[in-house]
């Protein structure tokens, strides 16, 4: 890219775009597409008109009509200060469309609050020490996968400005990122047996539909049963917090099977000649969550479900989910599930979450004084065959010797090291629960790892609200040990 070079690898573009390295990783401002005006609507055609470059700093000027807009990239020894300003020269008020912060390439982390925010970003080649910048001046805003600078609307009046600001630098860690965080902010996540989230600022005022909100002494308790928005509006403006209070394990699984067992347990009795309408995954999913949650698997099920197994074996491999549910079964039901579970570790074939499932029935071999041999081949096997690059790549690294550093910090950027917000682009749910199942595998001992492990309980957590049974399977056979 055309540009000014930086220490670190840093590459400023002559648009105010910056690039990290030769990783392909870009954070690159975007300016607002239209101005309406008591005039009409005008499309800003942002021409270049000036570059500043110093030592210290490099600043990029465009301008559309009567708007002027600059980019300035400010470095002051360790820090980096990102400052986006829009003037209004004109004779008549501006309101914008909104102003674009592109992330490009590599892991991308967004907490994007209102009035508080932070962006993270890290390469392949650096995973654990992420470049990080906090908002200081403006607003942050995300939908979906669009990351706003500029909310929509916002209106420039005649001879103002908009100025937006984000301060930050290289971080060592992902750890260090949470220095950059308001010191007030809580855990967003509530603890699922007390269910409540605690704001410790005198000065604010906190407001959160279906919540039980009280405060006393200037700390605001925010007492919920479910996902819910709460807002915080203090001198610093308004902050947006996106709160979960997940249920218990017990409850999580009565809440799916009141929704799902019901169309499952009909359909085994009315159509059990055509098993095959039972998808093998979802089959066991529920023997995980029954198994679980301590609840006796009905009978009918567990038959249709071996019957499934077996006549998929006679051509093909199962699924993780099928395994792991199998492995239940040899621990409770091991006449007919042993022998299938043999057949299955013979046939077993690369899966996203397979060598977890293939731990738990080593363990149960192992347990039973049964022959362990087959079962490490067949782990061998999926971690010599694991395809480069995604989350199978990542459960290899963790049963590599050499590679668990790769994995912990793989995994850790995934989740944003356990910060407020999302990756982008967002990570599906069953994305985030099979990372949760791979990161059982890894023992937490080093500090770096145990933050990885606080990380994922918090994935763990926000993952109990989800509707769909494979999902909250996945998290099952993360904690098959607890």
């Amino acid at each position: 890219m055309d540009g000014y070079e930086r220490a670190g690898g840093i590459t400023i573009g002559v648009d105010g775009s910056c690039a990290f390295g030769d990783a392909g990783l870009q954070l690159v401002p975007m300016l607002p597409a239209v101005a309406i005006t008591e005039r009409g609507a005008q499309v800003l055609d942002w021409v270049r008109t000036h570059v500043d470059v110093d030592p210290d700093t490099i600043e990029v000027e465009f301008h559309a009509g009567a708007l002027r807009a600059i980019i300035r990239h400010g470095f002051d020894q360790e820090r980096w200060r990102l400052r986006i300003v829009i003037r209004n020269l004109g004779a008549d008020d501006a309101s914008l469309t909104a102003g674009l912060l592109g992330l490009v390439g590599g892991h991308a982390w967004v907490w994007a609050a209102g009035n508080a925010g932070l962006v993270a970003l890290a390469t392949d080649e650096e995973l654990g020490s992420p470049w990080a910048w906090r908002l200081t001046r403006g607003s942050l805003e995300r939908l979906g996968d669009e990351v706003r600078w500029l909310a929509p609307g916002i209106v420039v009046g005649v001879a103002d400005r908009y100025v937006f600001e984000m301060d930050g630098g290289r971080q060592a860690s992902w750890a260090e990122c949470e220095g950059l965080l308001p010191a007030w902010l809580p855990s967003l996540t509530a603890d699922p047996l007390e269910r409540v989230v605690t704001v410790n600022l005198p000065d604010a005022v906190v407001s959160a539909p279906d919540c039980d909100v009280t405060t006393s002494d200037g700390v605001t308790t925010i007492a919920g049963t479910r996902r819910a928005l709460a807002e915080v509006h203090g001198a610093f403006g308004r902050v947006d917090l996106d709160l979960d209070f997940p249920p218990s394990w017990e409850v999580v699984v009565d809440r799916l099977t009141d929704a799902h067992a019901s169309r499952l347990l009909s359909k085994t009795h009315v159509e059990a000649p055509r098993a095959g309408h039972h998808p093998l995954e979802e089959l066991g999913a529920w023997m995980l969550l029954w198994a679980s949650n301590g609840t006796e698997t009905p009978p009918d099920v567990v038959d249709l479900f071996l019957d499934e197994v077996e006549e998929t074996l006679d051509a093909a491999s199962i699924g993780t989910l099928a395994m792991a549910a199998l492995v239940v079964l040899a621990d409770r039901e091991p006449g007919r599930a042993v022998p299938l579970l043999d057949q299955a570790v013979g046939r077993v074939r690369p899966a996203v979450g397979m060598t977890v499932a293939l731990s738990r029935a080593w363990a149960s071999a192992w347990a039973r004084g049964a022959d362990i041999a087959p079962i490490e081949s067949a782990l061998r096997m999926i971690v010599a065959m694991a395809p480069a690059g995604g989350l199978a790549s990542l459960e290899a690294a963790v049963l590599t010797p050499g590679r668990e550093d790769e994995a912990v910090q793989a995994l850790t950027a995934m989740v944003g090291g356990g910060l407020p917000g999302a990756q982008l682009p967002r990570r599906s749910d069953v994305e985030l629960a099979q990372a949760v199942a791979i990161g059982s595998l890894i023992p937490f001992e080093s500090e770096t790892v145990k933050l990885l492990k606080r990380a994922l309980d918090d994935v763990s957590a926000r993952l109990r609200s989800s509707t769909d049974p494979q999902v909250v399977a996945l998290l099952a056979l993360a904690r098959t040990d607890d």
